[in-house]
């Protein structure tokens, strides 16, 4: 310890922030806003499946306090007091409660797609008559397990078979289209004979 200092006083050190610190609360929590407002607009008219109940309570209240809340940020980030660090502080806690919103947001929903999409077998048409030794059938499968080129090989994995269980007959394939949409993964519409 070093003579002439008085260490029995404690001193408090404010702290202090950046300057453009409200700015750039500012700018982030309207950045995260309009990635919401996006997030939610993609995913309601891109969205093969209808609202349902769960939403309400998983997604679109914590969107509206999400929201809410990032909306909040400038006002108190720019607030008037005396101590200027004390408003930076409040936008911080505020703004960091909304990106958690929204991360939390877009996980459950990513959980419920999940779950709701990738946990259940997609229905096939099975092969059926479509004249005399013509045969088609219709495969559907998701992105997450092979989208159109999982269609096609189940498509004629089944076509295959038919063929197989008619005496051994080989597959002749007589035409193939196939297309894909946005959750509906691949589709595989196929056309064969049975030789």
């Amino acid at each position: 310890m070093e003579p002439g200092i008085d260490c029995s006083k404690h001193s408090t050190i404010e702290k202090t922030f950046l300057d453009g610190s409200a700015a750039t609360l500012c700018s982030a929590a309207m950045a995260l806003f309009a990635l919401l407002i996006g997030f939610l607009g993609y995913t309601s008219l891109k969205s093969s499946e209808p609202w349902e109940w769960p939403d309400l309570y998983f997604v679109i209240l914590p969107a509206i306090a999400a929201g809410g809340v990032l909306i909040s940020v400038p006002f108190f980030a720019t607030q008037e007091r005396e101590d200027q660090a004390k408003s930076v502080r409040w936008a911080r806690r505020i703004f960091t409660a909304g990106a958690s919103l929204v991360v939390l947001i877009i996980f459950i929903w990513f959980i419920r797609d999940f779950s709701a999409n990738h946990g259940q077998e997609v229905p096939n048409s099975g092969v059926y008559r479509v004249g005399e030794n013509t045969y088609q059938v219709d495969t559907r499968e998701t992105s997450g397990l092979g989208g159109r080129i999982g269609a096609m090989r189940m498509a004629v994995a089944e076509a295959t078979k038919y063929c197989s269980a008619l005496g051994g007959k080989q597959l002749k394939v007589i035409k193939e289209t196939d297309d894909c949409g946005d959750f509906q993964g691949g589709i595989m519409n196929l056309t064969f004979s049975c030789e």
